[in-house]
């Protein structure tokens, strides 16, 4: 055996030894890169999947970005686009992004809306009532419990959706008859929502609010807001902190009325034409302990009785006495309806947009990503006013 030292260390050398060691480290070698290689390569793999996500998410905010530009820059298309409604039209990119082809479509901005009548609430017995003789429903009707109505000569014009009951005395007419219609359903939600941000702060740009204010037709009141004359006309969107009564004959204007507190309509031959967002009467109030027994948005009165609009009470009741038509939807969460020859009917669906200005979707999509942005056009200018991914 034979002893070497180098720079203070020292070992022995054997026979045999050197293969020993080459062995043990080709072994560790095979168990340790085995499994490195492994996971270099899922790694790979996942890097490939996140890249593929990300030119399509790329793609799909480079279709919207086209849209957006023919929007502000191509009044021929805007024309285009309004003419197609919410059928919208479908447009193709100048060349293709990431070696992608997105599909774009531009319509115009709008809820779908169906139902004449929606009861939303799940606490009451019945969320729909209606006493009366001689009233029309054109449109579909929904309620997430019961439904009651009493009386004769009512037609329901459109498919009646009920979950707990229906209780329906009296001679009524069913347009689609049964057995097809009424029909039981499940619990839904409302079949179009409206925010209160929306119609609360003028300086959000790109609102309904913001849009208002340029053309001089907002009004904000703080505490409650009441109008007794006949024959008064009104114009614009009113904001109110408080409650909204209006009392009088004749009461008409292109106008949409928003209140954090109650709303009430009193008298004969009112007339309105939705101001912004196909809304008439809009309040979030949600009357103490009385859900179901209070209403939060009270209308009486007779003769031509126009809304053409939607009310909308998602945290309360919707009342209405009287006679005659009033063309608008009612979407409540509880609905109370008392009157005779009174018609509700859906409102236009592509009203309550000022001229001047002009709501548009545009949707983007290229491979498993979608973009759709929401925007306002005012006079060749553009605001966004929401930008979704998914």
């Amino acid at each position: 055996m034979q002893e070497r030292r180098f720079a203070g260390f020292a070992w022995k050398s054997e026979q045999g030894v050197s293969l020993v060691l080459a062995l043990v480290a080709l072994a560790f070698g095979v168990l340790l890169v085995t499994p490195m290689l492994s996971h270099v390569s899922t790694n790979l793999s996942a890097s490939q999947v996140v890249d593929q996500n990300m030119r399509e998410q790329y793609t799909s905010d480079a279709g919207v970005e086209y849209g957006l530009w023919k929007l502000k820059n191509v009044p021929e298309f805007r024309d285009q686009v309004r003419a197609a409604g919410r059928t919208g039209v479908t447009i193709t990119l100048p060349s293709r992004v990431n070696s992608l082809d997105p599909v774009v479509r531009v319509a115009l901005a709008g809820q779908e809306l169906k139902y004449a009548l929606w009861g939303n609430g799940t606490t009451c017995d019945s969320n729909i009532e209606w006493t009366g003789s001689g009233n029309a429903v054109n449109g579909d009707l929904h309620t997430n419990t019961g439904l009651r109505v009493m009386g004769h000569g009512n037609i329901l014009n459109g498919t009646v959706e009920y979950v707990t009951d229906i209780q329906v005395h009296g001679s009524t007419i069913y347009v689609p008859p049964p057995p097809d219609n009424p029909v039981p359903s499940d619990v839904g939600i409302m079949p179009a929502e409206w925010y209160m941000s929306d119609y609360d702060d003028p300086t959000a740009v790109g609102t309904p609010a913001h849009t208002a204010d340029l053309l001089g037709d907002y009004h904000s009141i703080v505490g409650n807001f009441g109008v007794d004359a006949s024959g008064y006309v009104f114009h614009g969107l009113y904001y109110v902190t408080g409650d909204i009564h209006l009392n009088g004959n004749n009461l008409s204007g292109n106008a949409t009325f928003v209140a954090r507190g109650l709303i009430k309509l009193n008298g004969t031959d009112n007339a309105f034409t939705p101001y912004c967002d196909r809304l008439t009467f809009f309040t979030d109030f949600a009357a103490p302990n009385q859900r179901c027994g209070k209403p939060v948005i009270s209308i009486i009165g007779s003769g031509n009785c126009s809304l053409n609009g939607v009310v909308y009470a998602p945290n309360g009741q919707i009342s209405v006495r009287g006679s005659g038509a009033m063309g608008g939807s009612l979407l409540g969460d509880s609905i109370d309806l008392a009157g005779s020859n009174l018609s509700i009917n859906l409102p236009d669906p592509l009203g309550g947009h000022p001229v001047e200005c002009t709501a548009y979707d545009v949707l983007s999509e290229a491979g498993e990503w979608s973009t759709l942005a929401r925007v306002v056009c005012c006079d060749d200018e553009l605001y966004v006013r929401s930008w979704w991914i998914q």
